[in-house]
């Protein structure tokens, strides 16, 4: 059994996480938008990625909310989570709470891993959004004329991003079996050079 539980989570989020643990029976002792001034060494820390996390002790989890949707708090959230086996070991019972059945999230690697996985699809939630307003603009009422050179422009903005994601992940030798890995192989060789 772990210490005292830190979770760390954005502000619009972290009440809706502690409320969900709360229902569980299984509150984090501490909660913030950053880590707390004195971790005890035995503590877990669990924290959601868009934080300004400092991994603070070995047994640290990281968590990507892959989706947040308004009745998350009651049905859970889809979560990529990423830490050393004995942390995830540790901190299984609160990622059950949190994710919409037990064992219900995905292990994609060890430090690093979820905050890369996060980033992906924050790049796909907002390329979605520029799709969403390059269609406004050219739709029925739409004053631009589809262009397919700019939609082109539109992609390449994306895989560009995605590539130099991808790139800096790779770059700290994450080990070669894991998920997140694999994910950052793929995309490296879809755009190359992008």
């Amino acid at each position: 059994m772990p210490g005292p539980v830190c979770l760390i989570a954005p502000e619009g989020l972290s009440a809706r996480l502690q409320s969900r643990l709360a229902q569980a029976g299984c509150a984090a002792d501490w909660l913030g938008a950053a880590p707390p001034a004195a971790v005890p060494q035995n503590a877990l820390q669990l924290s959601v990625v868009g934080t300004s996390t400092a991994i603070t002790s070995l047994d640290s989890v990281e968590i990507a909310v892959v989706l947040d949707h308004p009745l998350a708090e009651h049905l859970g959230w889809m979560l990529a989570v990423s830490g050393n086996a004995n942390a995830l070991r540790q901190a299984a019972r609160w990622l059950d709470a949190l994710a919409p059945v037990p064992r219900g999230w995905l292990h994609v690697g060890s430090a690093g891993a979820a905050a890369f996985v996060g980033g992906i699809n924050a790049l796909w939630a907002e390329q979605q959004q520029r799709i969403i307003a390059w269609l406004a603009e050219r739709g029925p009422r739409g004053a631009a004329h589809f262009d397919p050179a700019s939609w082109q422009l539109l992609a390449q903005q994306t895989q560009s991003e995605l590539h130099a994601l991808a790139r800096r992940y790779l770059a700290g030798n994450p080990a070669p079996d894991e998920i997140a890995t694999r994910l950052a192989r793929a995309i490296a060789m879809l755009y190359p050079g992008t």
